[in-house]
């Protein structure tokens, strides 16, 4: 996909709590800055993001279950992305638990 469209796709399918991947939408749009490493990089988490994203969209239960799948994701998640090398400064790795947080988080009021 090029890098129009996946903007595209990050637009459309991302709110204000997606904080991570707000994060790699505005590292996609300073692509063309980038060195050709993390492109490549870029290029394994934005397809590794759209994973987990997708998994936690669908999962709609609240459970044991549900939350212990939601973890194996984020680990999941994590070890693949633990070796990109973005700036401290850009904040790329503490915003995935913050996402996660909105994900585990958002359903609760609908099961109280």
């Amino acid at each position: 996909m090029t890098m129009e469209k996946e903007i595209a796709w990050f637009k459309e399918n991302l709110n204000k709590s997606h904080i991570h991947g707000r994060n790699i939408l505005a590292k996609l749009q300073i692509s063309s800055i980038l060195f050709t490493t993390q492109k490549k990089q870029l290029q394994k988490v934005i397809e590794k993001y759209k994973e987990w994203n997708n998994n936690n969209e669908i999962l709609t239960e609240y459970s044991d279950d549900a939350i212990n799948q939601r973890v194996k994701w984020l680990n999941d998640y994590k070890n693949e992305i633990k070796n990109v090398d973005f700036s401290a400064q850009s904040k790329f790795h503490s915003t995935v638990p913050e996402e996660f947080l909105y994900y585990l988080a958002r359903r609760l009021k609908k099961y109280n």
